[in-house]
């Protein structure tokens, strides 16, 4: 009896990963269908992945109607990313693909930005796109994480240095506010 228990519950088991990958996978493929089909941005942009699980609900659900709202005020797409670790990956490759992944920023104005935290390096990046790297400098973007997040990251403040960084970036960006008018046509859904 015991081992037929066992042989049901390893079948429950395995039938529960394998809907589990699959619904991995067409999460994967929704999320990243806006930006491989070359749209100008995220339909609904994701504006927090806490994949290393370092921010509480409340945190997320805090950072994400922040940029929310500053992308409703000025049409730019500020993400954050934390990952648990690169694998063998550097942080600029690494960021610079996930930015290109999540489709941020809209297409022609290229004004996305991506923060990106790995965790077990302890690296941090801000991810500039062309178009704001016009506004806010990569010496601005290395200042911002010397004196804003990493003295937070390192006390274990996920929250507070992400608040606290992308509150500069925002105030740096709204030296370029997007009007509506000036969205590319083929904006679609993505201006909020």
């Amino acid at each position: 009896m015991g081992r037929a228990l066992a042989v049901v519950a390893r079948e429950q088991a395995s039938a529960l990963l394998r809907f589990v990958l699959v619904a991995v996978a067409v999460v994967m493929c929704v999320g990243t269908g806006n930006a491989l089909a070359g749209t100008p941005g995220p339909r609904t942009p994701v504006w927090v992945t806490d994949s290393a699980h370092v921010l509480t609900p409340a945190d997320r659900r805090h950072l994400s109607r922040m940029l929310s709202e500053y992308h409703r005020q000025t049409h730019h797409q500020i993400a954050i990313l934390t990952i648990r670790t690169l694998g063998d990956e550097t942080i600029q490759a690494y960021s610079l693909r996930s930015a290109n992944q999540m489709g941020l920023g809209y297409k022609g104005l290229n004004n996305g930005i991506l923060v990106t935290l790995a965790v077990k390096e302890g690296l941090a990046r801000i991810e500039l796109g062309i178009g704001m790297s016009r506004y806010i400098s990569d010496a601005d973007s290395k200042k911002i994480l010397e004196t804003q997040m990493l003295p937070a990251f390192s006390k274990r403040d996920f929250a507070g240095g992400f608040e606290r960084g992308t509150r500069k970036l925002m105030a740096m960006g709204r030296a370029f506010v997007v009007k509506p008018q000036d969205l590319p046509a083929d904006a679609g859904s993505a201006a909020h």
